[in-house]
């Protein structure tokens, strides 16, 4: 989702051996074989429903939410790309999740956000 978000779409091998990956590790961790999804729609939906009975506000995903922004903190070299980097996570999640998780909005004009982006969707399909 999160690479949809950014404008690269996967072609359907890529998508298949995503799927069959994941299907192995689900086998090999005892799922049964009739819940895993056998194509990429299946496996979308079998995200929903998971994300809609699991996905619950909680005070310790907050805190390894806050956790992981430290860390990125300390990494980005000025609070400025600090900052972008946070709405990339609040814009990859969603609203949703990024509420959720305690993904605060920052000060940055929104335009400029829109600028970051962009520039981040021209850069994947350079590189």
């Amino acid at each position: 989702r999160g690479m949809e978000k950014l404008g690269i779409r996967a072609d359907s091998s890529v998508e298949e051996s995503y799927i069959n990956t994941w299907n192995t590790i689900g086998y090999l961790l005892g799922l049964p074989e009739q819940i895993l999804p056998q194509n990429f729609i299946e496996a979308a939906k079998l995200d929903a429903k998971i994300a809609n009975r699991q996905f619950r506000q909680s005070t310790e995903g907050e805190a390894l939410t806050a956790a992981l922004l430290k860390t990125i903190r300390n990494f980005a070299p000025n609070e400025t790309t600090a900052d972008l980097l946070q709405e990339q996570c609040r814009y990859l999640l969603g609203e949703k999740y990024a509420e959720m998780l305690g993904i605060k909005e920052t000060n940055l004009p929104k335009t400029l956000l829109k600028i970051y982006q962009t520039t981040s969707v021209l850069m994947a399909r350079v590189f």
